[in-house]
């Protein structure tokens, strides 16, 4: 997800659902690819106008 991203989503004022983010991802050229895994350090970068905040 790193080489294809960063991803862009636009989202209205005072939302308070939940954003799911899917990606599928090609393994065909990655030997010995793992089959299961999680996420960490993930870092969410809020922009509005010329402010910024990182999660």
């Amino acid at each position: 997800m790193n080489i294809t991203g960063p991803y862009h989503v636009t989202i209205e004022a005072n939302r308070e659902k939940a954003i799911h983010l899917k990606e599928l991802l090609d393994l065909t050229n990655v030997p010995n690819h793992i089959e299961g895994g999680s996420s960490s350090k993930v870092h969410v970068q809020l922009i509005d106008g010329d402010k910024e905040r990182t999660l």
